[in-house]
């Protein structure tokens, strides 16, 4: 059998060809998004370890070359999948309308967090089974997740060190540790709520959230409790 590489097995879907003429760049860009779009569907409803680059090529319409020929490897990929995960979070939560700074920051985090409407929470589901594997010696994807953990720890500490400043949240409070403490609350909930045959009301406890966050630690917990308790989704 010749070892020369077919070049058909890492070509686009025919529909493209229809499309306006686009550089090399774009669609290198385009074919790795579907990629990554798939891969993340696969990883979300199946888990990553039975997950074949060749099984991700199909899902996006591919060739079932053309996930090896753009990552090269399954680690590769998974990494990839994990930092484009984290980023798409932190451009939601950075770029979501807001009511403010400081101790405003921070319940609407929550607010966000819980009210998103991506269908059937793919990315979530696709996170958090990544984090599992990425407690795991030689884990193909836990430096970019601890990447991505450092950098939203980072800005939950930020709204907390502002809210402090403005005298929203008592002096006591250690910022870094407060911002671990929610961060590991809002996950916690939606593992929970993403198991099989759940039945928890996210509304409910959203709210709750909230109502533990702004008791735990504002300044004046009564304002704050008639101006967020209640709206997590509003």
């Amino acid at each position: 059998m010749s070892s020369k590489k077919n070049y058909q097995d890492v070509a686009p879907p025919a529909d493209d060809a229809q499309q306006p003429r686009r550089t090399q760049e774009q669609r290198r860009s385009d074919a790795e998004a579907r990629l990554l779009e798939a891969a993340q569907e696969i990883v979300a409803h199946k888990g990553w370890v039975g997950m074949t680059l060749g099984d991700v090529g199909i899902a996006a319409g591919y060739s079932r070359g053309l996930a090896t020929h753009y990552f090269g490897s399954k680690p590769e990929l998974l990494r990839s999948l994990a930092a484009q995960i984290g980023e798409n979070f932190k451009t939601m939560v950075t770029e979501a309308p807001s009511r403010g700074d400081g101790f405003h920051a921070v319940l609407e985090f929550i607010r966000i967090y819980f009210g998103r409407t991506d269908d059937g929470w793919i990315s979530t589901r696709a996170l958090l089974i990544l984090m599992a594997e990425g407690m795991t010696d030689g884990t193909e994807a836990g430096a970019n997740l601890a990447i991505y953990n450092e950098t939203v720890i980072g800005i939950l500490q930020g709204y907390f060190e502002q809210a402090i400043a403005k005298k929203e949240v008592r002096e006591d409070v250690v910022p870094e540790a407060a911002a671990v403490a929610l961060l590991g609350t809002v996950r916690g909930v939606m593992l929970q709520s993403l198991l099989k045959n759940s039945n928890i009301d996210l509304t409910k406890v959203a709210a709750e959230v909230m109502t533990m966050t702004i008791r735990a630690y504002s300044r004046r917990p009564q304002t704050w409790l008639a101006l967020y308790a209640g709206r997590a989704r509003a």
